[in-house]
């Protein structure tokens, strides 16, 4: 499996459709998961614009964003 179709997160495929490809594709699963910026912020340098996170994880991070 190429690094970017796996999950920095938890090691399984992202599902990514942009994943390993030059030129950007039109639609993603990710592309519909609104996930706040400072969600992003809180992950390691070494895992932003690494790869996607798969979807679990994506929502997982989400959630802990949300406000109580």
């Amino acid at each position: 499996m190429n690094p970017a179709q796996r999950c920095p997160g938890c090691g399984r495929a992202n599902g990514c459709a942009q994943a390993g490809r030059d030129t950007a594709v039109q639609d993603c699963w990710c592309f519909h998961v609104p996930l706040p910026p400072a969600a992003l912020d809180e992950q390691p340098e070494a895992r932003r614009n690494a790869a996607c996170l798969c979807p679990d994880c994506l929502r997982a991070l989400g959630a802990r964003a949300r406000p109580a």
